[in-house]
Order: C-alpha cells, then sequence, then structure tokens
C-alpha cells in the first residue's frame, strides 16, 4: 500500500519547487493591433463618450476606472492611417500618439490572452455587469477583441 502512494513520488509526479526569482511573465497585447482596429471600434460604439440618448455622464471619458482618452477627430481618421494592422509612421499622427497609447494602456488592463475571462468582452457584451449592452457576444466587434487575445508577447 505504501508503494501505491508513493509512486507517483517516484515517477516524477509530484510538486515542484519555482525557487525564490519565480516570475510570471508579463502579457504584452499588439499595440499595432489596438491602433488600427481596437481603438477605432471603442471609438465608433462610443465605449468613452456614451450614448447621450441613454447615458448621462460619458462613460469612459468620465466616470469609470477603465478611462478612455478622447481624440480630435472620427474613428475614421485612424483607419486612414492605418494599412490593415500596421499605423503609418509615426503612428497615429491624426489622432495623436500619446492618448492612444494611454487608451492601448487602459485596454490592456482589461484584456486577457482568454478573451472569456477579459472585461473588455465580458461587460460591453454584458456577460459580466455593466450599464448596457454596447454590442452582441457574436458580433463583428467581439470577435475584435478575441482577434487582440491572440496578439500578444511576453517579455
Amino acid at each position: 500500500m505504501a508503494l501505491a502512494l508513493l509512486g507517483p513520488v517516484l515517477l516524477g509526479c509530484g510538486t515542484v519547487d519555482p525557487g525564490p526569482n519565480f516570475q510570471i511573465a508579463e502579457v504584452v497585447f499588439d499595440a499595432n493591433f489596438f491602433y488600427c482596429k481596437i481603438e477605432p471600434m471603442l471609438v465608433d460604439q462610443k465605449c468613452g463618450a456614451g450614448d447621450p440618448a441613454k447615458d448621462s455622464q460619458g462613460c469612459h471619458f468620465n466616470v469609470t476606472s477603465f478611462r478612455l482618452q478622447q481624440h480630435g477627430g472620427p474613428p475614421d481618421d485612424v483607419l486612414a492611417s492605418c494599412s490593415g494592422n500596421l499605423p503609418s509612421s509615426p503612428p497615429m499622427e491624426t489622432w495623436g500618439q500619446a492618448t492612444s497609447q494611454a487608451n492601448w494602456g487602459a485596454a490592456s488592463g482589461k484584456m486577457s490572452t482568454d478573451p472569456d475571462r477579459a472585461p473588455l468582452l465580458l461587460r460591453p457584451t454584458q456577460r459580466a455587469i455593466h450599464p448596457r449592452q454596447i454590442f452582441a457576444d457574436k458580433s463583428p466587434q467581439a470577435d475584435l477583441i478575441r482577434q487582440w487575445a491572440t496578439k500578444y508577447s511576453s517579455r
């Protein structure tokens, strides 16, 4: 009986001590995909300003911990400055690189490599608490967020 209990340990199936310098790799989501696809979609869906007919407080420009910064132009300006998933050089001349970088940072904090755990997808689809549904779970907008979940690097 004792051999049966010790068998997995003797075969190498036990716990591993990761040591004192154990680190989990930081995930960095693709900024170019965000600038060219995700950010214009968020602006187009009025995630920052909100829908004046339904939201009186201005949503993610004003009232939440997921704070977006407002750009100076329409989302078409960003799309025109992108070729596929790559921004023009220098990136975001039309809207301002610093604003887009701040929005990328805020959105990355609400993202996950498993989009089914990402607040950036769960909340606007109302799979988690959110004041209103922004887009459906089976929509092009949700699919963009799922695509972004696969576009990352580890540092």
